[in-house]
């Protein structure tokens, strides 16, 4: 059944497909013998230029807390001691200072099922995690994101500027080139899969760890214990497999 927001009630099929969207995959065991390199610190400037660009249209996470209410505060006259404070937190964080039900209700997440615009029976998973995560989580995409660039290269057409008109004109000219030039147009549609729930997360911490060690200790804090997707009150999943959704990194 649809809401007025395009958001679906849970049925049982819509149960079911919601099921399917979230594979099982086992835990990964930590390898001790690998020692974690010097974290990830943030300063002063880094966070308060994540701050100054938070969307405050966004919805809250599990916890209930809006990203609007974090702009509010960068507004009052005790923006400069929270940020302190919040600052130290977040680095503590970073290098692996929680664990335990703290690092679990930290990777835990608000589901939303919203139907498809071509099928309205189909449904895609949007989880909303907290609003720290997504601070926290930008923060280091906005570190890493050279680093990622020149790892992928010309592969990452998805975040480099024009990367989907590039994409557009590749397929374009492999067309004409089949066809052998007897196609004038065409009409192309896009339907790119995510990595969420795609890639095994024993690979994913792989590649973390050769290409960006100084982040492993929050990306076990997030993905060595499966995670809890809440769609309502009373209706949960696992997040067992790929990229939570909603988590940048």
């Amino acid at each position: 059944m649809m809401t007025s927001n395009g958001t679906c009630k849970l049925n049982d099929d819509i149960k079911e497909q919601l099921r399917i969207k979230h594979p099982k995959e086992e835990k990964y065991n930590i390898d001790n013998s690998q020692s974690y390199d010097p974290q990830m610190r943030f300063n002063m400037e880094d966070l308060v230029d994540i701050m100054s660009k938070i969307r405050v249209t966004k919805s809250a996470g599990q916890d209930g807390w809006k990203p609007v209410y974090w702009k509010i505060i960068m507004d009052s006259i005790y923006s400069e001691r929270v940020l302190k404070k919040l600052l130290k937190l977040i680095n503590l964080y970073m290098n692996g200072c929680f664990n335990g039900i703290i690092s679990k209700n930290f990777a835990t997440t608000r589901g939303i099922a919203i139907a498809k615009d071509k099928d309205k029976k189909k449904v895609r998973p949007v989880a909303i995690g907290l609003a720290l995560r997504r601070i926290i989580t930008a923060m280091i995409t906005k570190k890493i994101s050279v680093r990622v660039n020149e790892i992928a290269g010309d592969m990452n057409l998805g975040t480099i500027r024009n990367g989907i008109p590039i994409l557009s004109e590749l397929l374009k000219f492999t067309i004409a080139k089949k066809t052998h030039g007897m196609t004038s147009k065409s009409i192309i549609e896009f339907d790119i899969a995510n990595a969420f729930n795609e890639i095994s997360r024993r690979y994913m911490r792989k590649v973390c760890y050769r290409y960006c060690p100084d982040i492993l200790c929050f990306f076990d804090s997030i993905y060595s214990e499966h995670s809890t997707i809440c769609y309502g009150t009373n209706f949960q999943l696992q997040s067992t497999r790929g990229f939570q959704q909603g988590l940048m990194v």
